[in-house]
């Protein structure tokens, strides 16, 4: 087997499952089967006996609410995404985490790791960086704009968008969604059965989750001075395991996919324009709010 076939086929994060012999008692439903699953209530065959790590396992789960999948969600977003958006869309759902689910877990981790175990804030590192660009951009305007001051609501606007990380993310979504539905419908393996608009957010939810995690990956670099030349390889990192996402997914010709992708470029250069106009507009008055207050 080839290496191509390896990562499409995901053999690298294959999920073993073992295969009892003979037949086996189910100790949830009392019934008899043959094979790994009880076909009435889908018990595992193997219940093993209550012990401190099982009630840990246990309760991670619960609290996570992607089980034991998401490991190997992460590990196949960063070497073979698009094959696994395909097997997602395509029903193979069990094997892998929601993504919606999956962006509200990444988001605590990273909030988690920021406030309590980074010696230095990436938050703080952020806001201090945000505000060295909003002095040059003030400086370069000219006298009579300076006396807006640029600082003032920056580190409100990134601690909100900190403090809600994973709803932010998640916001960010339908943008997105529509420029690539938009774009890439009808391409490659789902010419003859295009992709809906709801599958195209399940598409931009699973990118969302890898630019996550290339945020959390790159975490321990950050610093107030190596901000921009982080977000910088941040950007290069992002984009082409985007690109790589849509040529697994779609597995078009190549000049069907330099065409789309340039579409696809206008639509969210469009999308862009329009919702962030709307956003700056919302969070001024947001902002025009807590100043009354």
């Amino acid at each position: 087997m080839t290496l191509r076939e390896k990562i499409q086929k995901g053999i690298f994060t294959e999920k073993k499952i073992i295969e009892p012999e003979g037949k086996q008692h189910c100790l949830n439903c009392g019934a008899d089967f043959e094979g790994a699953f009880c076909p009435h209530c889908g018990q595992y065959w193997r219940v093993k006996r209550v012990t401190a790590r099982s009630i840990l396992d246990h309760i991670v789960t619960n609290i996570t609410s992607v089980n034991a999948n998401m490991p190997r969600t992460i590990i196949d977003l960063l070497y073979r995404p698009g094959y696994l958006i395909a097997d997602y869309l395509r029903g193979r759902r069990k094997n892998y985490s929601n993504p919606f689910s999956l962006i509200f877990v990444l988001a605590a981790v990273f909030l988690i790791l920021d406030q309590y175990v980074m010696q230095d804030s990436v938050r703080e590192a952020s806001i201090e960086y945000s505000n060295v660009i909003g002095e040059d951009i003030n400086k370069s305007l000219g006298t009579e704009i300076q006396q807006y001051d640029s600082n003032q609501y920056t580190p409100e606007l990134l601690n909100l968008i900190y403090d809600h990380l994973g709803m932010f993310s998640i916001l960010i979504i339908p943008m997105l969604t529509l420029p690539f539905w938009l774009a890439y419908r009808k391409k490659g393996q789902y010419r003859d059965n295009p992709i809906n608009i709801y599958e195209s957010t399940i598409v931009i939810a699973f990118i969302s989750c890898q630019n996550l995690v290339v945020n959390l990956l790159s975490m321990p670099f950050i610093t107030s001075d190596s901000m921009a030349l982080v977000s910088a390889i941040g950007y290069v990192v992002v984009i082409p395991l985007f690109l790589v996402s849509v040529w697994q997914m779609f597995q078009m010709k190549a000049i069907d996919y330099i065409v789309s992708t340039i579409f696809f470029c206008l639509y969210l250069l469009f999308t862009i324009l329009i919702t962030g106009t709307a956003m700056s507009i919302g969070f001024g008055v947001y902002f025009m709010l807590i100043a009354d207050k």
